[in-house]
């Protein structure tokens, strides 16, 4: 069990067959993100989505620089869902890891803006990741979530997300 200065994460993973079907309303639309044009907008949507978490809400941009310095960084796998006055209302970013001896696809980073949090907004943002990876040749994905965040585990086990190991982590970045 994490401490208060501990996080417990679970790896999960999920076998892909098919796509899913859910979508997001009509007024969103997918955008790939733009290095060089999207960085603080994006920063500002993370902070957002993450308010409660230890961590990930206080990435900053040299945290995302080094992010999308990693050579497994591929703009066509960060995907920014945008509301209908062009503000970024969640994204879904996808890591393949094609370097691994046996290669694997990962939902690395999903979030929506509180704004948008308990719609069921978040089936079709985890439905275009996990649809992505698919199409990449894929046939199973994993993710790592935190193990207190019932929310996302449920959706994820909804999805088919099965719980294979748990690490116990420091925290890194703390709230002041």
């Amino acid at each position: 069990m994490a401490s208060a200065k501990t996080r417990e994460i679970w790896l999960m993973r999920t076998e892909l067959n098919q796509p899913f079907t859910e979508t997001v309303p009509a007024e969103f639309t997918w955008h790939t993100f733009n290095p060089n044009k999207d960085e603080a907008e994006f920063l500002a949507a993370n902070a957002d989505a993450f308010a409660d978490h230890p961590e990930q809400g206080l990435w900053d941009e040299t945290d995302l620089l080094n992010r999308l310095a990693e050579p497994w960084f591929v703009p066509a796998d960060f995907f920014l869902l945008r509301d209908k006055a062009g503000g970024i209302a969640g994204f879904v970013w996808v890591k393949i890891n094609i370097e691994r001896m046996v290669p694997d696809a990962e939902i690395y980073l999903i979030g929506l803006v509180h704004k948008y949090q308990l719609k069921g907004m978040g089936k079709a943002l985890l439905a275009h990741g996990l649809n992505h990876i698919y199409q990449q040749g894929f046939n199973e994905a994993i993710i790592y979530v935190d193990a207190p965040n019932t929310p996302a585990l449920s959706l994820y086990q909804k999805h088919g997300f099965r719980h294979i190991s748990t690490q116990i982590v420091p925290i890194e970045k703390k709230r002041d």
